[in-house]
């Protein structure tokens, strides 16, 4: 647990400083992470909402949310700068999983649900849209809040 404490605090730091994208530091917090310890976020993509539209996460954190298309028409949850910011272990279904660096957008069919498991790295607010044409216009935006969590440094 200090372990990926430290390295948990050491990467939110240096991201925080630098936008640099060090997929190595990433693979670590994944690695490090305590995925017993997962929080669950559930967001219904409906005809034309997000439900919950605000979502809130921390810094450091393990999460997985799950996007459940609760509509008739397929959806889409786009939130690239969000995506840029945390380490992302995996996205999965009941047909499999895929692991990628980073995403920029997930469809998801009507009746189906996706689960995204990953750790936040960088405080901000994000935009969320549903990027199908119309969509947003009709109102399927959103946005995701990610505040850092209140870390104690030990100087030395």
């Amino acid at each position: 647990m200090i372990r990926y404490f430290l390295s948990t605090l050491f990467f939110i730091v240096f991201f925080s400083c630098s936008q640099n994208f060090n997929e190595k530091m990433v693979s670590q917090i994944v690695r490090d992470a305590d995925w017993t310890k997962i929080q669950t976020f559930t967001v219904s993509l409906e005809e034309y909402k997000f439900v919950p539209d605000k979502m809130n996460f921390k810094t450091g954190i393990p999460y997985k949310l799950v996007l459940k298309n609760n509509g008739k028409e397929k959806h889409y949850y786009t939130a690239p700068d969000f995506f840029k910011s945390i380490a992302l272990r995996k996205v999965q279904t009941n047909d499999g999983e895929v692991k990628a660096n980073y995403l920029t957008a997930i469809e998801v069919y009507p009746g189906k649900e996706m689960e995204i498991y990953f750790v936040p790295l960088k405080a901000g607010n994000f935009e969320l849209i549903c990027t199908i044409e119309g969509h947003s216009e009709k109102g399927m935006v959103g946005k995701i809040i990610v505040e850092n969590t209140s870390l104690k440094i030990r100087r030395y």
